[in-house]
């Protein structure tokens, strides 16, 4: 039979990281409550599932590289009034039209919110476990320019690729007619690439 003391080294092998340094407060918790064991253990699977969740949302914020305080609470929607706030929401609360690889296109003159709905739907996915990537226009055309020119478009896109954003370019915001056009190619070139990896 296995000994207590086994236990932490047990844990870290098995990747449990938060189990491994919460064990003996559950423990001690769980004797002066008179918890069963299942109680326990269901109660340590529970804190290392949210710390999990914590780590994978906090890393995922700090990918996405979302502009600071754009959220749909703080969007003034009164300055929209054609707008639906509902629709919004959806889109921030349900990512299934993300994993349908469907695209979201804002159009609008300078200054009307387009950022800041773009930045607060994509708050709202990566609380729901969804990877995202924000860019400026301009700079995700720089770098596909000079992925381009460098012969790197297939790696850019494979780093594109990652998590939940598969098999689609996600334009948001388009305002240019020139940029538009050399992100459609983009998109074309992206299309190609993802056929080719499907097909292996």
């Amino acid at each position: 039979m296995a000994h207590e003391a086994t236990l932490p080294v047990l844990l870290k092998q098995l990747k449990l990281s938060t189990m491994a340094a919460v064990w003996k407060d559950y423990l001690a918790r769980s004797e002066k409550e008179g918890w069963s064991n299942a109680q326990y253990l269901a109660a340590l699977c529970e804190e290392e599932v949210n710390q999990r969740y914590s780590r994978r949302i906090e890393r995922y914020f700090k990918e996405a590289k979302l502009p600071v305080g754009k959220t749909l609470a703080s969007f003034d929607f009164n300055q929209l009034p054609d707008l639906e706030a509902g629709k919004i929401g959806a889109l921030a609360s349900d990512p299934s039209w993300v994993q349908r690889a469907e695209n979201l296109i804002f159009f609008g003159p300078s200054g009307t919110g387009k950022t800041h709905l773009a930045a607060a739907i994509c708050n709202g996915l990566i609380e729901q476990s969804t990877r995202v990537r924000y860019y400026q226009a301009t700079a995700l055309v720089q770098e596909l320019q000079r992925a381009r020119q460098e012969l790197l478009l297939e790696k850019l896109f494979a780093r594109l690729d990652k998590g939940s954003l598969k098999n689609k370019l996600s334009i948001l915001g388009v305002e240019s007619p020139v940029l538009q056009g050399v992100k459609m190619e983009a998109y074309r070139e992206y299309a190609e690439f993802s056929q080719r990896s499907r097909t292996g």
